[in-house]
Order: structure tokens, then C-alpha cells, then sequence
């Protein structure tokens, strides 16, 4: 009886995981600017304060999801993809913004770089030392903190459709530019809000150029073209079900003896096993140790908050 229930219970299990393929996702790969991102180089805490303070926000996993957003209420956030923005769907975000959408890209890796490209714009080197920047943004000047950031080159930044640049030692870091009735707004550095910088004083006229910059919009972060270490729910039941065919044949002897022996037994070895088959995934889960969550330091919190608050009371003034 024992045994029939096991086979039962295994071929439910056998169903569900290969007609749904159902995802469980590890990790994210590197420490990318991803809301969802609780180590030092993720968004996590900013998303956090975002909707804490009261912004309406939401995300989005493919650019075809631009079609249903209302462009003149709504900014996108595009923070440094793990995977190249493909030429389609930088043409659907120069679409967007044409209708009157409000685009912050942010990337010093290269992967916009096929959005620059349709506005004349290109990478130039890139630089792993902190600096401030200044920025001039429809004639109101702020000064950005920069962590690893990347020149750009403006082919004719005398071009009357940009309406702001940022500069650090006389190279562009960034640049305001008018599409249709929309704005494109780009700055080589998408570390601006990470965790490990939220908490520093020197980031707060960052976030005023933020709230400037988004005013009363819907803020949409993109997150697609990221890169997940995952291992799916089809791929756990084939090494059960591979498990489950070696020893069937000594199951039977082995219930009929001690029951309650075997089973653990049995699920000691599958878990085992399991952990070995999968041990280059599970071994690669690095981006949420030592997590800087907001929710694991009270007195950052307070602090953050606060801080934050006072940032949006002086953009405001």
C-alpha cells in the first residue's frame, strides 16, 4: 500500500513539473542594478524607499509590455542589463519617448548600446574611480556622485534637442535629450542608487536629480534581459524519477522489512544526490550573501528614510 501511495504521489509530482516547468530561481548571476537584487550592487532598498515614500510603481519583462503604459504619465527606468538591448527593442523606446514617454537609462557596461546609437551617441572608456559630476538640467545645476562610470561621446551636442549634459574633468558622463514630446535622459553610471551607495550623504543630490526628473510619473523598471541561475521543477523530477528507477527494485524488500527505515533512507539519498547533481548552481549563489537588506538594520532604516525625505522636501523648494 505504502509503496503504491509513493508512485502516486511521484507521478503527480512527474506531472506538474514537466507540463509547467515551473521555475526556481537561485540567484541572480553578477550583482546587477535589478530591484529585486539585495547585494551591494542591487536596487532593492532604492526600490524599497520608492514605494515606502509613495510613488506608484511597477515592472515590466519585455519592451513589448511599453505598448500597454500610458507614455505620458509613466517613466522607465533602465538600469544596466545583464544582456545587450537588441536594435528592436531600442526602436520601441525611441517610440515610446517620441509619444511622450520619460526614459532614465543607466549603464556604463555597454549594453544601451543600440539605444545611443539612434540618437548619435557612443561609449568611451570607462572609469572604476568614484568622482562627482555636474550636470546642468534645463539651467538648474546638480552635482551626482559617481561610482565606476563610463564617458560618452555626443556627436553634436550643439544640437538644440539636448537640453541638459553632465560633465566630470570635461568629458559627457550624461545628456537630456528631447525626442517628439518625450525625454531621453542617459548617465554613464548605473550605480547611482545601488544598495551600498543609498545609505552615503554624498548620493542625496542623486536622488534630487531622480525626483526632478520623474516629478509625479509612474515609475516602470524595467527587468528583463537579465541572467538567473535556475534550475526548473521538470529538471528536479527527472533526477528523482532517475533516482526512484535505480533503486525500485529493492524498494519492495526493503518497505516489506522496515517501512519507516526506507523511507528515510530513500529521502536522504534523493536530497543528496540531488545537491551533487546541482552542485555548480547551488554553489553559485553569491549575490545574496552578506545581504544589506533595509529591513535587517533599524537604525540605517531610520536614517535612510529620513535622509530621503529631506531629499524630496529640496527638490521640491
Amino acid at each position: 500500500m505504502i509503496r503504491e501511495i509513493i508512485i502516486i504521489l511521484f507521478l503527480m509530482i512527474l506531472l506538474i513539473g514537466f507540463v509547467d516547468k515551473i521555475p526556481i530561481i537561485l540567484s541572480q548571476e553578477y550583482d546587477p542594478p535589478s530591484i529585486f537584487n539585495t547585494g551591494g550592487g542591487g536596487y532593492y532598498i532604492f526600490y524599497t524607499l520608492l514605494i515606502r515614500s509613495g510613488y506608484k510603481t511597477d515592472v515590466i519583462y519585455s519592451m513589448e509590455d511599453l505598448s500597454k503604459i500610458d507614455p505620458e504619465t509613466s517613466v522607465l527606468i533602465i538600469a544596466s542589463p545583464d544582456t545587450p538591448l537588441s536594435q528592436e527593442d531600442s526602436e520601441k523606446i525611441i517610440i515610446w519617448i517620441s509619444r511622450g514617454g520619460f526614459v532614465l537609462a543607466l549603464d556604463e557596461i555597454g549594453s544601451l548600446d543600440n539605444l545611443l546609437r539612434k540618437v548619435d551617441v557612443y561609449y568611451g572608456s570607462l572609469i572604476g574611480t568614484v568622482a562627482y559630476a555636474k550636470c546642468v538640467i534645463n539651467n538648474k545645476t546638480y552635482e551626482i556622485f559617481l561610482n565606476k562610470y563610463s564617458y560618452i561621446h555626443i556627436k553634436d551636442p550643439e544640437n538644440t534637442s539636448y537640453i541638459g549634459t553632465c560633465l566630470e574633468s570635461g568629458g559627457y558622463v550624461g545628456f537630456l535629450k528631447k525626442i517628439g514630446s518625450g525625454e531621453l535622459f542617459f548617465i554613464g553610471d548605473s550605480s547611482l542608487f545601488i544598495n551600498n551607495m543609498i545609505y552615503r550623504k554624498s548620493v542625496s543630490e542623486n536622488i534630487v536629480l531622480f525626483r526632478d526628473f520623474v516629478g509625479d510619473r509612474e515609475i516602470i523598471f524595467y527587468e528583463g534581459n537579465r541572467v538567473f541561475k535556475i534550475i526548473r521543477m521538470d529538471q528536479i523530477v527527472m533526477g528523482l524519477g532517475s533516482m526512484i528507477r535505480i533503486f525500485s527494485n529493492s524498494i519492495g524488500i526493503m518497505m516489506s522489512k522496515d517501512p519507516l527505515i526506507t523511507l528515510s533512507i530513500i529521502s536522504f539519498v534523493t536530497i543528496f544526490a540531488t545537491l551533487i547533481y546541482f552542485r555548480e548552481e547551488t554553489g553559485a549563489v553569491k549575490t545574496f550573501s552578506q545581504t544589506r537588506s533595509i529591513n535587517n538594520f533599524k537604525e540605517d532604516k531610520k536614517y535612510v528614510v529620513r535622509r530621503y525625505r529631506e531629499w524630496l522636501q529640496k527638490s521640491r523648494s
